[in-house]
């Protein structure tokens, strides 16, 4: 009885893990080729970034208030709480899209890049 419980208990939060959230899928800071890149694709990539982190942030902020209205309605009905997005992917791949345009801008001041006196 006690070994049918131990393994009814570990289905039930190996199955509960996969269902609290999407995993993050971070982009890398480095990438081949980056080293060769001219002027101007640097600033498209740059401009690129910032466009999807102004996206994701928004979808952070929305799962924000969603998560916090799934956790008050749990309270009144436990199934809300099943409905959370508990690992804020979002987040995770807001601070490495972050992280790769401080990248990109310390490669295109090494480089003189004009773009760089306009953006500051």
């Amino acid at each position: 009885m006690k070994k049918q419980l131990t393994s009814v208990v570990t289905s039930a939060i190996i199955f509960l893990n996969g269902c609290a959230g999407r995993t993050a899928n971070p982009v890398s800071m480095y990438q081949p080729g980056d080293q060769n890149r001219s002027c101007q694709s640097l600033q498209t990539e740059m401009s690129q970034i910032k466009t999807q982190i102004v996206k994701k942030q928004k979808i952070s902020d929305d799962r924000f208030w969603y998560n916090g209205l799934c956790f008050a309605g749990g309270f009144f009905i436990i199934a809300p709480w099943f409905l959370m997005d508990l690992k804020d992917a979002e987040k995770t791949e807001i601070e490495a899209l972050q992280n790769r345009h401080d990248y990109l801008l310390s490669m295109a001041a090494e480089k003189n890049c004009s773009f760089i006196a306009q953006s500051r």
